[in-house]
């Protein structure tokens, strides 16, 4: 029926399957989407158990646990820390970390192919001003290191190449 809405659709259709009555004839139809509706109404206060048996089932829970440790012969109450390192490591490490991530943006910057030469160049530069030490492990020596003046190398070929622009090949 397309009158209907949604809800009474679903209390409709619902109804006997979610209270299951014995016999069938014998129940009334109104008792029965009333109740189906003050448990649609009222679901969370329905349907939710109370704070207090929560708190009961979550004890039970925990002392059965203790007990299958303390069967195992395991520290019932484990208590576990994290293992204290010294400023030095600490700072060793903070470091290591965050060298690597920014190894990786050097080399990221070096191999992003989206990036045009000019963009590269001057990301490179300020990189090298802003992290020198980074710069230094990647390119031990100023031979290793990429060219950032912006000048082009000059190829081998180069003036034969401009013989060929201007013959038009």
């Amino acid at each position: 029926d397309p009158r209907l809405t949604n809800r009474e659709l679903s209390v409709n259709t619902f109804t006997d399957i979610i209270l299951r009555p014995v016999d069938i004839y014998a129940t009334n139809l109104t008792v029965n989407r009333k109740v189906i509706n003050l448990f649609l109404d009222r679901y969370d206060e329905v349907w939710s158990p109370p704070q207090s048996l929560r708190k009961e089932v979550e004890e039970k829970v925990y002392h059965s646990l203790v007990d299958r440790r303390i069967k195992a012969g395991e520290d019932p109450y484990p208590v576990t820390y994290c293992k204290q390192v010294t400023k030095a490591e600490y700072e060793a490490e903070k470091m290591t970390g965050a060298e690597a991530g920014l190894l990786e943006l050097l080399q990221a910057i070096l191999v992003d192919r989206k990036m045009t030469d000019k963009e590269k160049i001057k990301k490179m530069k300020k990189f090298k001003e802003a992290y020198p030490h980074i710069w230094k492990r990647k390119f031990p020596s100023p031979s290793c290191e990429p060219e950032l003046n912006g000048a082009r190398k000059a190829s081998k070929f180069g003036s034969l190449s401009r013989i060929k622009n201007v013959m038009g090949m």
